[in-house]
């Protein structure tokens, strides 16, 4: 009996560990798969990793590239308004000269200087340009041209400065300055 107690007792115990060894295995099974995916996850990362590196990269070029972009524009801008600045100095200092040798006959009284009283200081009032001519936006011919206006054209002086009288529009047009002899006074201010 006793025999056959201890082989029970020894059959069950190399059962169990049977079991125990069987359920180890697939416990290390188990472990060895997640640790590939787990292997297989920080590879994934590791590439990400190096993707987001390589698009940051890119993106530190492109900003890069913005900025230079932007520096090229505003030169360029910078550029195109000062050729703009001078073709309309250009513009200007041709475009005045033909009108004036155009509208004035040589044998004419209008052709004679105006009077040097005139010249001095001019009242404010109600002008007639007595020639087409340029409005400027300060008292020198160097100075940008805002607008032409033909000969004829009543224009509002409020003050003259030297050779100029200063105009102020009531349609809205900026202030400006022509030539004193560009222009007569035709009513005073009240």
């Amino acid at each position: 009996m006793l025999v056959v107690a201890l082989s029970a007792f020894f059959a069950g115990g190399y059962m169990q560990s049977n079991q125990l060894l069987l359920s180890s295995q697939a416990n290390l099974k188990q472990l060895q798969a997640k640790d590939q995916m787990i292997q297989s996850q920080e590879a994934q990362l590791a590439q990400t990793r190096q993707q987001l590196n390589e698009n940051s990269n890119q993106l530190a070029e492109m900003k890069t590239k913005l900025e230079e972009s932007q520096k090229e524009l505003s030169l360029t801008q910078q550029r195109l308004g000062v050729a703009t600045r001078q073709g309309d100095r250009l513009n200007v200092s041709r475009s005045p000269a033909p009108r004036r040798t155009a509208s004035r006959a040589p044998d004419t009284a209008a052709s004679l200087p105006q009077p040097v009283a005139a010249r001095r200081t001019a009242e404010p009032g109600v002008y007639e340009t007595t020639r087409p001519t340029s409005v400027y936006e300060n008292p020198s011919s160097a100075s940008r041209v805002i607008s032409q206006i033909d000969s004829g054209t009543r224009i509002n002086v409020v003050s003259s400065a030297g050779g100029w009288l200063e105009v102020r529009s009531k349609r809205g047009n900026p202030p400006g300055y022509v030539r004193s002899d560009d222009a007569r006074l035709i009513g005073r201010a009240n």
